[in-house]
């Protein structure tokens, strides 16, 4: 395994890096029976709509690698993969909504308004942008015209590697392509490649022929809005405002840490880890500003800055809404404290919760390690009246009974996950 996979691997789990040598050598206990990560079928563990739709299979077997599940997808778009149940249910819904943007892009109305616009318009404007030095001639009068509302754009917060192109931003793609997303009900910076394919497509279309999202969504009777969300599986995008441009969501974003107390320095950090997409960014920041009365938030953003990959960016975000909802509708979180690299919940109780948003945890010798790990660091703070590990997915006796013996609390499904 390469060094940097590995390191993104112990970050996401939220166990501790420097005790990894350790723990191999002196936590290993050589009567613990550690278990080979299943293989689940997936019409046991999935519901209905998860598993099929008109648009949609998911393959029959399901490997868990012993923390997430990894599935196959099959449609008449192409075929993905989903690296988590949470994934999986974004790619679910994204199906759904290649075929609404087919039934679109096939209408009599959408066809028509295109050629009134002129095929002419977007192959010149997708030139400008894929190829910049050949089209580029006699074109600087008109964007210096456009430099002045996008000037913003060349300053600030580094663009994630998930965004758009400087070029797409200035001519005005970007913000028709977010308009569609939104009229959609899709992530723009989603990425599943058949999702952004499509949705570059009908974008480049929508803003040559200058269709407003809102009218080409009037090609589907009810709107595109009503088809997509008819079997919705997913609140991924709930309350992001994703037709907002990125800058000035990193804007918001920065205020919103200031006000959390999060030091200049991390801020600048977390906003300029590119792996995190404006919408992940968003989400977590959204978390954490809900938890009004916890102190010392700033732990998690220092923890959340280490990510190196979309899939442990994706995987923060969601971590930080169960914090989230644990403080909410259930319990109040007094504060985060730093646990090694990591950040735990500390209960008014004196108890420390992590949480994970695992789909099914296994006792492998690695997953063994690092919670032992994870127990001996917890063991040096102070006061500390009680131990719980909330995981969103399910978890095998033998992980529950290992934890427990190690005088933990585990609390399993905690986002509905239906494995057995």
């Amino acid at each position: 395994m390469k060094i940097r996979h590995l390191v993104s691997y112990l970050v996401m789990l939220g166990l501790g890096l420097c005790s990894w040598g350790s723990a191999q050598t002196q936590d290993a206990k050589p009567n613990v029976s550690y278990e080979t990560p299943p293989v689940f079928e997936a019409a046991k563990i999935l519901p209905a709509k998860l598993l099929k739709s008109p648009y949609h299979s998911v393959g029959s077997k399901v490997r868990n690698d012993g923390k997430m599940n990894h599935y196959s997808i099959k449609s008449k778009f192409g075929s993905i993969t989903a690296d988590s149940t949470a994934e999986l249910k974004i790619r679910v819904d994204e199906m759904r909504v290649l075929a609404a943007m087919q039934r679109v892009s096939n209408s009599d109305q959408f066809v028509r308004q295109v050629k009134q616009g002129g095929k002419n318009v977007v192959t010149g404007a997708k030139a400008l942008v894929t190829h910049p030095v050949d089209t580029i001639q006699g074109a600087f009068a008109g964007l210096g015209k456009l430099a002045e509302r996008t000037s913003d754009a060349l300053m600030g917060d580094p663009p994630s590697e998930a965004e758009d192109s400087r070029l797409e931003n200035v001519i005005g793609f970007s913000s028709t392509k977010r308009n569609y997303a939104a009229e959609f009900h899709v992530d723009p910076y989603s990425t599943n490649p058949l999702m952004q394919q499509r949705l570059e497509e009908i974008a480049w279309w929508g803003y040559s022929g200058k269709i407003a999202a809102s009218a080409a969504s009037a090609a589907i009777p009810g709107g595109v809005g009503a088809f997509v969300s008819a079997a919705k599986t997913s609140d991924w995008l709930e309350g992001i405002p994703i037709q907002t441009p990125p800058l000035e969501l990193r804007k918001a974003n920065r205020e919103k840490l200031a006000a959390m107390g999060v030091a200049p320095d991390v801020i600048d950090l977390f906003l300029g880890n590119t792996v995190y997409t404006p919408v992940q960014q968003t989400r977590l920041v959204q978390a954490l500003a809900s938890m009004n009365d916890t102190a010392d938030r700033d732990r998690f953003v220092k923890f959340a800055v280490l990510a190196r990959d979309g899939n442990v960016a994706f995987f923060r975000a969601r971590q930080a809404t169960m914090y989230a909802t644990l403080h909410k509708k259930l319990t109040p979180v007094e504060r985060f404290v730093g646990v090694g690299t990591n950040a735990a919940a500390r209960l008014a109780s004196g108890t420390m919760v992590f949480c994970f948003p695992l789909d099914y945890l296994a006792w492998t010798e690695d997953n063994a390690k690092l919670a032992e790990s994870l127990d001996r660091q917890v063991s040096t703070l102070p006061d500390v009246r009680g131990k719980e590990i909330r995981i969103a997915g399910g978890i095998s006796a033998s992980a529950r009974k290992a934890l427990e013996g190690l005088g933990w609390r585990v609390q399993d499904r905690q986002e509905g996950q239906l494995i057995d």
